[in-house]
């Protein structure tokens, strides 16, 4: 019997060691992240620009990409790709976790446009948790247009809505529904009750 127990717990030493959990939450320069402990998996999304042009009020180049993939070890395996494109412009890389707030990201070829705002493949880029949150995933539209409803329920259905390629903030999810956030213009937080079903 104390074999049996010292078999099980070599077996188990390599999860406690490695198979760290990440907080969800905004990791700075641009990337958001959500992990779900129940089933590991990890989506986020990175957004990033440098350069401004005056002529046209805008950044010159910018660095935007979803990130999804289940956290298995110390290093676990990712892929990221354009918002409503993943079967285009899949890129995979590695996500290491440092510690349960301290993450970096590597990936085999640069997003287009990266090279000019953040390199991803010269060394693993790293970022450390600025500020926690209770996403258990990060999701974006699907349909031309989403709307929120104040409960699960058709008839709760409201006015705002989201459009295909918008970035929601999943909390939890219920039946058919998933209770989420939407960040606009300005930092203005609206939320509610979105269908599963729009969602990718």
């Amino acid at each position: 019997m104390k074999n049996h127990f010292l078999y099980l717990f070599i077996c188990l030493l390599p999860n406690i060691l490695f198979c760290q959990e990440i907080i969800s939450g905004n990791y700075g320069e641009g990337l958001h992240i959500a992990y779900n402990n129940e089933t590991h998996q990890i989506t986020g999304f990175y957004e990033n620009y440098t350069g401004w042009d005056e002529s046209t009020n805008s950044a010159q180049f910018s660095c935007v990409f979803y990130i999804e993939g289940f956290i298995t070890d110390k290093e676990s395996k990712i892929m990221t790709y354009y918002l409503n494109d993943r079967t285009n412009s899949v890129i995979e890389g590695t996500l290491a976790i440092k510690t349960n707030q301290s993450i970096s990201i590597v990936l085999k070829s640069e997003p287009k446009g990266c090279w000019n705002v953040e390199h991803f493949t010269e060394e693993p880029v790293p970022f450390e948790l600025e500020k926690k949150s209770n996403w258990t995933a990060l999701k974006y539209i699907t349909t031309l247009k989403s709307y929120f409803h104040k409960d699960k329920s058709k008839e709760s259905q409201l006015k705002s809505y989201l459009i295909k390629g918008a970035i929601i903030y999943v909390e939890k999810t219920e039946e058919n529904w998933a209770f989420c956030s939407y960040i606009g213009k300005n930092n203005k937080i609206t939320t509610g009750w979105l269908k599963i079903t729009d969602l990718n």
